[in-house]
């Protein structure tokens, strides 16, 4: 399967070696182009390049000093960065000579803040291509890895099921460190290290519940992740009096005690002070006390507080005060109820579930003999009908391994139906029949964090705001996600059913031509509606627009947006990151 699409900008005279690269590419799994016309005088460049970004998930840029000497190309290249960057895009650039190539140009400050890959021989030779192509592999794994995991966590927070968090969670964490290990911009490690907070405080939370094998088997992934996170800390960034990371040590220092003294308990079969417990809270207290010296002076220096945040953002502020929350004393203790006879009871009901989820895995499989088209498509998309009718019935039930089981797939699945051409797929009668053999039904009401609503040209951008609100463990409806395949009718209910059954309202508009097409027009009404009802209250309603979007809002003074929206919250997709999360609250 393919793990992201990749679209690779270059000059004319780079074409040949880009090629090779993006065969070095293919054979690791990436599929990866370039437009027909990329970055060569065309009549509609604009339109067949911007088309080209919004299809792609991660744009590469390589420039070389061929790329610098042409002025058309720096004036191409500067259009389709603003484009990927208003289409939320990860930007990969690809610099040919570290020394001199963007030095003094205006690529140099456009890659300013970008971690850029400098090929040791300038994507001259063999290695280099072999490098290249590894690296740009890594960051789609990484990023796709990411998504997945995020997906599995945040479903699978919904039934509380611990043990399944406790293994995304850990290897989530350990994925984050690896990419902070290799971030070489301070900012985007410093977003890292707040991501990776996020996942620790989650991961506190999931103790095992006994001592049997699979209890071990976690706490020995919670092990791993705990020492990836250990072994992070000896980074440069942490020789420093900055009040955000001297808090965020103190706080990993606390979380990290507790949870390794809970893995412990669960590896010495409870004997914990058998395994020097004591000792090991000695050395948690001399690395706390080291770094709270250092907090106690610096707020000293800096007379910071709630009113008076200095350099630091809302999120910062608010973990530098709360540090003494989180400090290791004698009255810290991990208390766990154990049941090693919880997870051995099975039913015949639970015997047949598992029976049915075994049978639905060696399915998964099949996948692989349908290759990368419509009858794959149609059949993943059979499989996750099948998927989502086990889920429920296990929960109803009470197996909620199996549960757990089926919303891992689910994740699964959608992830790889997005690499499918939404327009190239056929979902009329065969799936209709399927449905009716098995009897499907609307899924049961959920309830949403936030309704994501967009028209399909914007698909892509929602996406990404999709997947951030993920990262940020909260549960948006993004309807060719959170929605199995439905006829016209059932559709419109279940989007009425998600608009009732969510908090807060985020709109995707790229061109203001799309307030008027049917579906946004009608779900901005509606929501818009509960709120003056009163029936959403606390609700925020948000307008994310692209660049040229907001200028034009700007200049009209909001006069071209119709006027029952012109009092809600405008962000622009280049910087929705830095607030959106405090509105969601």
């Amino acid at each position: 399967m393919e793990k992201a699409k990749v679209l690779i900008l270059c000059s004319r005279e780079d074409k040949p070696r880009i090629k090779i690269l993006i065969d070095k590419l293919m054979k690791l799994g990436v599929h990866a182009e370039i437009p027909e016309d990329s970055i060569t005088t065309g009549t509609d460049f604009v339109g067949q390049i911007t088309s080209s970004i919004a299809n792609a998930k991660i744009i590469v840029l390589f420039i070389s000093d061929y790329s610098v000497n042409s002025a058309h190309f720096t004036r191409e290249i500067l259009f389709a960065f603003e484009c990927a960057q208003n289409r939320d895009k990860i930007m990969i650039p690809i610099v040919e000579w570290k020394d001199h190539t963007i030095n003094g140009t205006t690529f140099e400050f456009l890659l300013a803040t970008r971690q850029i890959i400098y090929p040791e021989d300038g994507l001259h030779s063999e290695q280099d291509y072999i490098d290249v192509a590894g690296r740009i592999y890594e960051i789609c794994y990484n990023s796709t890895s990411k998504e997945l995991l995020y997906e599995k966590i945040v479903n699978l927070s919904k039934i509380n099921y611990r043990p399944g968090l406790s293994a995304n969670l850990s290897n989530l964490i350990i994925l984050l460190c690896r990419e902070i290990a290799k971030d070489r911009d301070a900012q985007s490690r410093r977003n890292g290290y707040k991501e990776l907070l996020r996942c620790m405080e989650q991961l506190q939370f999931c103790g095992e519940s006994g001592y049997t094998d699979e209890d071990r088997k976690l706490a020995h992934k919670r092990l791993d992740a705990l020492n990836s996170v250990d072994e992070l800390l000896k980074n440069n960034d942490f020789h420093t009096v900055d009040l955000f990371l001297i808090s965020f040590v103190l706080k990993i220092i606390y979380i990290d005690h507790y949870v390794r003294t809970d893995v412990i308990d669960t590896l010495s079969n409870g004997d914990v002070h058998g395994v020097g417990a004591e000792t090991l809270k000695e050395k948690y207290l001399s690395r706390q006390d080291f770094y709270y010296r250092i907090y106690n002076s610096q707020m000293v220096a800096e007379n910071i507080s709630k009113d008076d945040p200095g350099k630091y953002t809302e999120d910062e502020i608010t973990l530098i005060l709360d540090v003494k929350k989180y400090l290791i004393n004698n009255s810290v203790k991990v208390v766990k109820t154990r049941d090693d006879t919880a997870r051995n009871e099975v039913g015949d009901t639970d015997n047949q579930l598992h029976a049915i989820a075994d049978y639905m895995r060696q399915s998964n499989k099949l996948f692989e003999l349908a290759g990368s088209n419509n009858l794959a498509a149609d059949f993943l998309k059979c499989l996750k009908t099948s998927y989502e009718r086990l889920r429920k019935y296990s929960e109803i039930v009470g197996c909620m391994d199996v549960c757990a089981e089926s919303i891992e797939r689910i994740a699964e699945i959608n992830q790889q139906l997005e690499y499918f051409d939404e327009t190239n797929t056929d979902t009329g009668i065969a799936e209709s029949g399927l449905k009716a053999l098995l009897g499907f039904s609307l899924p049961g009401v959920d309830d949403f964090d936030v309704f994501l609503s967009y028209k399909h040209e914007d698909s892509d951008i929602a996406r990404s705001i999709y997947h951030f609100l993920k990262s940020n463990i909260l549960n948006p409806f993004f309807d060719s996600i959170s929605l199995p395949e439905l006829s016209q009718s059932e559709y419109e209910d279940a989007i009425m059913n998600a608009i009732e059954h969510s908090r807060h309202f985020i709109v995707v508009i790229s061109n203001l031509d799309y307030l008027n097409s049917h579906w946004v027009e009608l779900e901005m009404k509606t929501f818009r509606h509960e709120m003056i009802e009163g029936r959403k209250k606390d609700a925020n309603f948000i307008i994310i627009v692209t660049n040229d979007v907001f200028q034009e809002i700007i200049s009209t003074n909001k006069q071209c947006l119709p006027i029952k929206y012109r009092s809600y919250e405008i962000m622009r997709v280049d910087d929705y990151k830095n607030s959106l999360i405090n509105y969601l609250k």
